[in-house]
């Protein structure tokens, strides 16, 4: 028997495949998996590679695709499985040898139609080392791991559970319930729409706090990089608002992820041309619709807008509200002077070192990386002996590292101005220090 169907939709990415099918060959109990590949027509290499494994393996399959859609692909990996579960793995990605056997037996202990994990995140820098950090679901789903829930009327899951590929599935109840993906061209965003579809329909699930799958960010190519979230979010919110089985969805938590999904789409767009661009226009009217329609009918609750780190979100939306355009420009006007300071900064100091280890310093290494700035050293006030970040070295503050020819780098949200004032107590001058935010 088939214990777990591996979906793998891909599309020309020919520098990831091999570590991501290889990281599902060695994984425990292989032989009791399926692993369909549905490829939407590669012309870089990606289809001969698939091509290779599906002959070297009696259970790897490889299908191709009609279509250039990622829910299409996805949608028919599904019909077509043989796994009393299915799972999806994106091509860029990888996951840990016992995701699928550690998932398939929480699933049958629990008798769920869906188990989900944590998951980490990594970024490969020019240099081939790799930021990797845990995605802190644990926090935030503290009161729901370990335990059988019924997801349809939870709207913290509904607007915080997007992702497809963390979990599987039983393909009984996904066929029987007709959960399947948004077929959209491209891949766009269309595991939002299946979450929302998946909540809705689901009456057991479980979620746990151990971390398997491994999430690629920063690849050139990417949706989430596209620049066109709202528009993807748009497709795949009306595609839901639109269904003649709404009346089954929890309709707060849909419209508290539609809110989520706008401020945090908007908050990307990084892009001059939207300002001039009707579609863009179109759709942020579209939202601001659809979230004035949500508070005026109490869909997005007190209780959801009173949460903690919220409240940048709302002084965002009441922005955007009072002039899209005006907020588009302010933003995009921020972005491009951060990243002006970064390439100055480049140009007059030699050696750069980034003040802050955590969450904002690696967002530094990342964005100083993906425009070919190196980064020589991290300080951190709470540095470990022999800790590295995509292996540069992180040291405590000390005067033997400073000079005239380093640019310090700031990467703090909280206690920016403490630590400038560290850095001038410490002998460094003005012009040498720099803010990332």
């Amino acid at each position: 028997m088939i214990k777990v169907s591996v979906i793998m939709p891909c599309y020309n990415v020919v520098l990831y495949f091999k570590e991501c099918i290889e990281s599902v060959l060695n994984q425990k109990d292989f032989e009791e998996l399926e692993v369909i590949i549905v490829d939407a027509g590669s012309s870089d290499g990606t289809y001969e590679i698939a091509s290779y494994y599906a002959d070297k393996h009696t259970n790897v399959r490889l299908i191709s695709s009609d279509k250039k859609s990622y829910g299409y692909q996805v949608n028919l990996g599904i019909k077509e499985a043989k796994g009393e579960y299915v799972a999806v793995l994106e091509t860029d990605d990888y996951i840990k040898e016992d995701m699928y056997i550690s998932l398939y037996n929480l699933a049958k202990e629990n008798d769920v139609e869906y188990v989900k994990a944590d998951f980490d995140v990594f970024y490969q820098c020019r240099n081939g080392k790799r930021i990797i950090w845990n995605n802190t679901l644990n926090k935030q789903y503290e009161n729901i791991n370990g335990h059988v829930i019924d997801p349809s009327k939870n709207a913290f899951l509904y607007n915080t559970d997007t992702t497809i590929w963390r979990g599987i599935y039983l393909r009984e109840f996904l066929i029987q319930n007709g959960v399947f993906l948004n077929e959209t061209s491209g891949a766009a965003f269309q595991d939002i729409g299946f979450g929302l579809l998946l909540h809705a329909k689901a009456r057991r699930a479980l979620y746990v706090q151990d971390s398997f799958y491994r999430y690629r960010i920063g690849r050139e190519g990417s949706s989430i990089n596209s620049g066109k979230g709202l528009i993807y979010g748009q497709q795949e919110f009306g595609w839901i608002l639109s269904r003649e089985d709404l009346d089954e969805f929890y309709l707060p938590g849909v419209y508290e992820a539609l809110f989520l999904t706008f401020a945090y789409e908007f908050s990307r767009m990084d892009n001059r041309e939207c300002m001039n661009d009707d579609k863009t226009h179109d759709c942020i009217m579209w939202f601001i619709k659809q979230i004035e329609y949500g508070f005026d009918n109490n869909l997005i609750s007190d209780e959801f807008l009173a949460n903690d780190g919220l409240q940048d979100k709302i002084n965002l939306y009441e922005r955007i509200r009072e002039n899209p355009e005006k907020e588009l420009k302010r933003q995009i006007d921020a972005k491009t002077k951060r990243m002006s300071n970064l390439t100055e900064m480049n140009k007059h100091f030699g050696n750069h070192i980034v003040f802050g280890a955590g969450i904002y310093g690696k967002n530094a290494l990342m964005a100083l990386d993906s425009i070919g700035i190196n980064v020589d050293l991290f300080f951190d006030n709470n540095a470990h002996e022999g800790e590295k970040i995509a292996g540069i070295d992180v040291v405590v503050p000390d005067v033997e590292h400073i000079n005239e020819d380093v640019a310090i780098l700031i990467a703090c949200k909280n206690y920016k101005e403490e630590m400038m004032q560290q850095m001038k107590e410490m002998g460094v001058r003005d012009n040498n220090i720099f803010s990332f935010n």
